[in-house]
């Protein structure tokens, strides 16, 4: 019969290897003590009887707690063992003990829980040295392209904007790509097919880096509108001095000699 075990955590979770409706967790609170004391927990299989348990803390607990199988909702006729699980965390779908071969607990670890995300990401990246090629000719078909990428990619584009000689994309990244993955797929891509367009323009690529910034839900109409408008920015304004704007706005420091590629 295993003996007893000091665990220094804030809370243990005892359950029964049968069909026990719900497993039974002993806390700091429970025991009447408190974790400022940093008492470690000690618990010991009865002797007497394999279905029952008793837990205490190392603390000045009024009074242990005595797990039996009454408590866990099960009957003593399956004698079956008691497991305990020392566990930070308790997930909502229930402890993570190692009961399987029970088959409620067996349906409640698959039962996984929903993700969601809301990831806006605004992606700037230019031509190799920045040399001019998005003209209106090819503007519209460029943009065009680009947006299917990111549909391809499920990060659906809000606004994609740009000037001569870069590109601006105002999307929702997916929770299931990273941002470098996103952009290799619409430069590589985009590359590929401007390639395609003429002779002429086979000699065409685009910069190595990138810049990525987050954007909240707020200022999502903010940066539509910016990127939309970039011919009547770009007036008076160049690629790069546009850049460090927005670097400096996001808090970035980035080294002149190697940004500008």
């Amino acid at each position: 019969m295993p003996g007893p075990s000091n665990v220094a955590l804030s809370a243990l979770t005892v359950a029964c290897s049968c069909d026990a409706p719900s497993p039974v967790r002993a806390t700091s609170d429970s025991l009447g003590c408190s974790p400022r004391q940093g008492g470690a927990f000690s618990h010991g299989l009865s002797n007497v009887a394999p279905s029952a348990l008793t837990v205490a803390c190392s603390c000045d607990a009024p009074s242990p707690v005595r797990v039996t199988s009454d408590s866990l909702g099960c009957s003593p006729r399956h004698k079956r063992r008691i497991i305990v699980s020392n566990s930070r965390f308790i997930p909502a779908i229930g402890p993570l003990v190692k009961t399987w071969r029970s088959k409620s607990y067996k349906k409640a670890a698959l039962r996984m829980p929903q993700s969601l995300s809301t990831l806006y990401t605004h992606l700037v990246w230019s031509k190799k040295n920045r040399e001019p090629f998005i003209v209106p000719a090819v503007e519209p078909q460029l943009y065009a392209y680009l947006t299917e990428i990111c549909q391809q990619c499920e990060c659906p584009s809000i606004q994609i904007g740009g000037w001569i000689n870069h590109i601006h994309v105002l999307c929702m990244v997916s929770r299931k790509i990273a941002v470098m993955k996103l952009l290799e797929e619409l430069k590589s891509n985009s590359s590929k097919w401007i390639k395609s367009l003429h002779p002429d323009c086979k000699h065409f690529y685009w910069q190595s880096g990138y810049a990525a910034f987050s954007v909240s839900s707020r200022e999502v109409p903010v940066v539509k509108d910016y990127s939309r408008n970039q011919h009547f920015h770009h007036q008076t304004r160049s690629f790069q001095d546009e850049c460090r704007g927005l670097l400096l706005e996001h808090g970035l420091s980035w080294d002149e000699r190697f940004v500008w590629d």
